[in-house]
């Protein structure tokens, strides 16, 4: 994600799918992005526990992942 992106972005109440594809991937190394598009939003509905890198259990749902993305790229961007 460039910052010339996220300033879009950002300016949007949601984000679309590869957004979220695009964050994964910088956290975690993800590469096939058709695995993730089918699984992920089956993971969102069904507010799925997952753990957090701290190792604490957490709710995958929509709200949750808009705010670590919008606080990962604002920190990500943010001028020094």
């Amino acid at each position: 994600m460039t910052k010339e992106k996220w300033e879009q972005v950002k300016l949007k109440e949601d984000f679309s799918l590869d957004i979220c594809f695009d964050y994964y991937q910088e956290k975690g190394g993800l590469v096939d992005f058709t695995q993730f598009q089918r699984i992920f939003p089956q993971l969102i509905v069904q507010g799925t526990p997952i753990l957090n890198s701290q190792g604490r259990p957490v709710i995958l749902n929509f709200e949750s992942i808009y705010h670590k993305i919008f606080n990962y790229y604002e920190n990500k961007f943010r001028e020094k």
